[in-house]
């Protein structure tokens, strides 16, 4: 179970991650985590400005002659003050609805020892009429449910496949997704993308780190999400000194990775066990999961999450005070 809040008003839904984000097919989204509590949500200002970023370039590449004056009315509304104020808001919504609900509910579902996912989406309508109400350019969607559990390590499969604008976190990501969740192995928590060029790029729902040659590696910005955690990793690095790269990884290398791992806002760092490389010649590889320089990487992000949490609740009070 989970909790959908729309125009501030939350409800109880049984909804999967995948369902609730079809709900904003045509916009953008982003997830977040609470950390100690679900009064802080590690960093949430990151957050917002992926949100304001993604959103921003999404209705630019939407631009054409018949829809430009509405889409300049939803992008001179989209402010990222604006996109704040109104998530903090329902956010702070969700919250409050979890507080009034049974303690049989609570305790099933939204147990007060667990961190919590909080996922939004920005949705706008430009196939209308071009007249859109200035004060509702556009629309959020918010969901929240406890943080799922992870194994330790995990299997991954390696296929071929590209998104369309891997810049861009969209909601319509359905058509490279589903097509990849069917070929995945039973075993498999996640699929790892490679383009045309055998290039390894990011995950399905991740982004993607491998270790060899003294020597971090994940894809170039262009290839990829820049997801929250991604950047923190790379932080990381900066400060404890460890040489990353952004460079092409190839499929080719796959068997000179000391260790690698797959990353994001729910998972953290997720070490892979196994790989599973789906091309011409299909192969297995068994990759370390206790390498030190993974250890240190896993604990020196714990820490920095912790420290970046974020009371979302403060711009609350300046939306109310507008």
């Amino acid at each position: 179970m989970a909790v959908l809040i729309k125009n501030n008003e939350a409800s109880l839904v049984d909804m999967a991650v995948q369902d609730f984000i079809k709900l904003g097919i045509d916009g953008v989204y982003t997830t977040m985590k609470t950390v100690v509590s679900f009064e802080y949500i590690f960093n949430f200002t990151s957050h917002m400005r992926n949100l304001h970023k993604y959103s921003t370039n999404f209705l630019e590449l939407q631009i054409n002659g018949h829809n430009k004056e509405c889409v300049t009315n939803i992008l001179q509304n989209l402010t990222l003050e604006n996109i704040r104020k109104s998530t903090s808001t329902s956010i702070k919504a969700g919250f409050e609805f979890i507080n009034t609900l049974n303690d049989d509910i609570k305790k099933k579902y939204f147990s007060e020892n667990l961190n919590y996912m909080v996922m939004v989406t920005i949705t706008w309508d430009i196939h209308t009429d071009n007249r859109i109400p200035s004060n509702e350019p556009f629309s959020i969607l918010c969901y929240i449910k406890c943080l799922p559990k992870h194994s330790n390590n995990v299997q991954i499969d390696i296929m071929c496949g590209e998104r369309k604008t891997p810049n861009i976190k969209y909601s319509n990501v359905f058509d490279v997704r589903n097509k990849m969740l069917k070929l995945k192995s039973e075993d498999s928590h996640e699929v790892v993308l490679y383009n045309e060029k055998e290039e390894i790029t990011e995950g399905l729902t991740c982004n993607f780190f491998c270790f060899f040659n003294d020597t971090l590696y994940t894809a170039k910005d262009e290839l990829v999400l820049k997801g929250t955690m991604r950047e923190q990793i790379i932080q990381i690095c900066e400060e404890v000194g460890i040489t990353l790269k952004k460079e092409s990884i190839n499929i080719s290398d796959i068997g000179r990775f000391e260790f690698c791992f797959i990353c994001s806002t729910t998972r953290n760092i997720l070490p892979v066990k196994k790989i599973i490389l789906c091309s011409e010649n299909k192969r297995e590889f068994e990759k370390d999961v206790h390498h030190p320089v993974l250890i240190k990487l896993q604990e020196k992000l714990r820490e920095a999450v912790e420290k970046k949490k974020e009371k979302y609740e403060v711009y609350v009070s300046e939306a109310q005070d507008v």
